[in-house]
């Protein structure tokens, strides 16, 4: 185990989310795990990526800020600025932080520090330490969450051992800097710049496979990508919820330093665009139903 690198939280939030980067900070400076803790907004990016993101949001790319481009980017630029060795823990920003947990976290660092180890990510299976009982998890086959246009760019069509395991979490992992981890994370952030088609909601040139829900964007690329590495992985419902008598529970994963909460406070502005669009959209549901029962009855 390395004496001397640094773990650095890195997370991204847009400029309407600053409830969310007041308490995500005051948790991780809280826990004292970090060395350094990086929130970078859109303020902080560079000009030419700020380009980047405005093109595609100006095409109508705005679901993630952009299909949460950011993410390969932004890991990218850090593993740029520290050295060999040192560990970047990335974290979406509704993620809560617990300090009482140090010592699962130090299970992680444990992981990631092996000699042979470059990334430790999470996966939605359920193989936990334990397991409590009635407890059950939603089971997330690739097939349901990468489309089938990327299935294909990565060989993985017909591949039952990917496309029938579940998928793996790109909300929260740890990645170690080596020649390895550069080389991955330059795989991931090159298809958003060569086939961005992969990424968004482009319909599927090829059929998707039975079961195929949605596309997952930067998640599915990067599930595919620890997959072709053959990746180790804990489970991702260390972090996320799971069913509890049919409803969602947290109660199986106490002993996780970080949930994935999804926590995310918009300025007042915000809030209010949300709720009328909400209104808006229930408004012409309301109105289709009425027109379809309409129709109905006059034939």
């Amino acid at each position: 185990m390395l004496k001397n690198n640094k773990i650095i939280l890195l997370s991204f939030a847009s400029n309407d989310l600053k409830k969310s980067i007041l308490r995500f900070k005051k948790q991780a400076q809280e826990t004292k795990f970090y060395d350094r803790i990086r929130i970078i907004t859109y303020a902080d990016l560079d000009t030419n990526f700020k380009l980047t993101l405005k093109k595609l949001l100006l095409d109508g790319k705005k679901r993630g800020f952009g299909y949460f481009m950011w993410k390969p980017y932004l890991v990218k630029k850090i593993l740029e600025e520290i050295n060999y060795g040192d560990i970047i823990n990335y974290m979406d920003i509704g993620f809560h932080l617990l300090k009482e947990n140090k010592k699962k976290f130090e299970e992680y660092l444990k992981f990631i520090n092996e000699e042979n180890n470059w990334i430790l990510a999470f996966q939605y299976h359920d193989q936990m330490e334990e397991k409590l009982e009635n407890i059950s998890f939603p089971y997330r086959e690739e097939k349901k969450y990468s489309k089938g246009d990327l299935l294909d760019f990565f060989g993985f069509y017909n591949n039952p051992s990917v496309t029938e395991t579940p998928q793996y979490m790109a909300g929260c992992f740890f990645i170690k800097k080596s020649k390895k981890s550069i080389s991955f994370i330059n795989e991931w952030l090159d298809i958003f710049y060569k086939r961005f088609d992969l990424v968004d909601d482009t319909n599927s040139k090829l059929k998707n496979l039975n079961g195929f829900l949605e596309n997952r964007h930067d998640q599915s690329v990067f599930s595919l990508l620890c997959k072709k590495y053959y990746l180790q992985s804990f489970s991702a419902y260390e972090c996320d919820w799971a069913y509890l008598n049919n409803e969602r529970t947290w109660i199986h994963n106490k002993k996780s330093p970080f949930l994935a909460k999804r926590d995310l406070k918009y300025g007042i502005l915000k809030r209010f665009y949300n709720r009328q669009k909400k209104t808006l959209l229930r408004k012409k549901r309301n109105f289709i139903n009425l027109c379809k029962k309409i129709l109905k009855v006059k034939t």
